[in-house]
């Protein structure tokens, strides 16, 4: 089944609705018209921009909606004994997908992927933007401040033994630690809610 535009689920959610009655009732015949024509305007506009918005929520796109291009380098969502990881992959067909057709990473199916960022669109999208918390953040509010330039931290016992200094985003747009090794999260770093801008002077647990 093909999943509709925005715009084209606003148009079902218009037709849908009790603008059109609530305008009549509210307003005379006269008025009605110029009303109803307002109404829908600003549905079609309110509907479309909160489509638009939820999309930016969850950017992950399933593997069964569509595939990246050849040679695109992108995010996976894995799951390996159980647990997802978030892991980096260059797509290509022949060497990714199996006999089934099945978009494999490793010796685990990949269930869903994102786009890798430039730096410049990183940039482009947060100039202007700045961070309003700098602890308890949640797992994409620590992504927003590691496109800003921020490095991030999380101070549970594995982040202090193996990432004591925590991670930021290159220019590649590559989350990567102080040593410049490309660094994974797990399901647990991706539900928390305990990140944290990470301060030198504040985080000496090397």
């Amino acid at each position: 089944m093909m999943k509709q535009t925005a715009e084209e689920a606003a148009r079902t959610h218009w037709s849908e609705s009790t603008y059109n009655k609530d305008a009549e009732l509210a307003y005379d015949e006269r008025d009605s018209i110029a009303i109803k024509a307002l109404a829908k305007s600003v549905a079609l506009r309110a509907f479309k921009k909160g489509a638009d918005w939820q999309k930016k929520q969850f950017p992950w796109i399933s593997v069964e909606e569509r595939l990246p291009k050849e040679g695109q380098k992108v995010f996976v969502l894995v799951m390996c004994y159980g647990t997802p990881y978030i892991r980096e992959e260059k797509f290509c067909r022949n060497n990714n997908l199996d006999r089934k057709e099945r978009w494999i990473h490793g010796n685990s199916v990949v269930l869903a992927w994102m786009p890798i960022p430039s730096f410049d669109e990183i940039f482009e999208v947060n100039k202007g933007r700045l961070i309003t918390k700098t602890e308890n953040m949640t797992f994409s509010e620590a992504v927003e401040a590691m496109k800003q330039g921020y490095t991030v931290f999380r101070d549970v016992y594995v982040w202090r033994e193996y990432r004591p200094r925590g991670v930021r985003m290159n220019r590649n747009g590559k989350v990567v630690s102080r040593a410049n090794r490309v660094s994974y999260f797990s399901y647990e770093d991706i539900t928390a809610t305990d990140w944290e801008i990470y301060r030198e002077h504040e985080n000496s647990h090397e």
